[in-house]
């Protein structure tokens, strides 16, 4: 009876050795597929961050156009009718065109290339001295200097 207990309790623990191991390769596998799903999560937040920042961007840029568009109408209006009203939108875009340059810089300072704060820099160039010559042209036109 004894040999016979003996056989069956062994029979016993060789049969718990497989479960133990499929055991421990679910649970490793559970772990792996708990993994990928915080990297999943990690990066689709990176990503939403990343389009949500490109969205600012583009925002900032469009405003920054607008107010230069603002800023050379007014300019236009003023030089045509000679009603200084113009001149309210002509300042407050030239006002808001360099700000909305400098925020896009913000926006991008920690990840911008060399080359695209290069061309950013150069854009700013650009507005900068666009606004001087409107600036300058309308001091004449105040000044009584009409062509």
């Amino acid at each position: 009876m004894r040999a016979r207990l003996e056989a069956i309790l062994g029979r016993t623990e060789a049969a718990r050795l497989p479960s133990r191991v499929l055991f421990a390769v679910l649970v490793l596998l559970m772990l792996g597929a708990a993994v990928v799903l915080l990297e999943n999560i990690t990066a689709e937040r990176r990503a939403r961050a990343q389009a949500e920042k490109t969205a600012q961007v583009m925002i900032a840029l469009s405003a920054a156009m607008r107010a230069g568009l603002d800023a050379e109408t007014g300019q236009r209006g003023y030089l045509l009718t000679d009603d200084e009203t113009y001149l309210e939108p002509y300042e407050s875009g030239s006002a808001e065109w360099l700000a909305q340059m400098r925020r896009v810089g913000e926006l991008i300072a920690d990840v911008a290339t060399s080359s695209q704060r290069e061309r950013l820099l150069r854009m700013h160039e650009l507005a900068e001295a666009r606004l001087a010559e409107m600036d300058r042209i309308i001091q004449l036109a105040l000044g009584g200097e009409r062509a």
